[in-house]
């Protein structure tokens, strides 16, 4: 999930998101809208966006499924203190990508734009 596809998110939605962010490190995510507002007011002219979700459905599940199997071991190694918090997180965050993706909250994209 790079962009958030609805302009309001209920609290469950939005914990989704926080999720996701808090295990990148990454503060928040724009809205497509957001982000081409931003693009707008920067003078940029001729902004197009293309929805490439279903294009990285396949490596996103793939992430999930890599992350479900690894989180109880990766969690019990962070009990023992042998790996960081920051890699549960993580871990944590690719399980919320796919949710994100799946419940059409965000998606991946390309924006285009000419300055």
């Amino acid at each position: 999930m790079e962009n958030i596809k609805k302009d309001s998110l209920s609290n469950e939605e939005q914990q989704i998101v926080n999720k996701f962010c808090e295990g990148l490190a990454v503060p928040n995510l724009a809205t497509v809208n957001e982000f081409r507002k931003s693009l707008k007011e920067l003078k940029f002219k001729n902004i197009k966006f293309v929805d490439i979700t279903k294009n990285v459905m396949p490596s996103s599940k793939k992430l999930y499924y890599g992350c479900m199997l690894s989180f109880p071991l990766v969690k019990a190694l962070e009990f023992f203190k042998i790996t960081p918090k920051m890699l549960t997180d993580n871990l944590i965050s690719g399980i919320n990508q796919y949710y994100g993706i799946k419940r059409k909250i965000g998606c991946y994209g390309i924006f285009y734009a000419e300055k």
